[in-house]
């Protein structure tokens, strides 16, 4: 299953025939402690402020379970126009 804030980018990866889900990192939509991984793909950076960044990491450890992988991947934490 994936998870993309962006409806055009999930209609893209549904052709695919893939299980795709509107989400936003700030919320998630699943249980406490329900999975065995997550992985993070260049969505951190895209977040304002560091709040907001706080957040969403809060929000990967709460719905991951223990002893589960997280990935988390960033292209540009510090960009010139912040």
């Amino acid at each position: 299953m994936g998870g993309e804030k962006s409806i055009k980018l999930s209609e893209l990866a549904r052709q695919s025939e893939n299980e795709i889900i509107k989400l936003d990192n700030l919320a998630l939509p699943f249980r406490d402690n329900s999975l065995d991984a997550v992985l993070s793909i260049s969505v951190v950076h895209h977040l304002a402020t560091t709040d907001r960044r706080v957040c969403a990491l809060r929000e990967l450890a709460r719905v991951l379970r223990v002893g589960g992988r997280l990935v988390i991947t960033v292209w540009a934490m510090e960009q010139a126009h912040r």
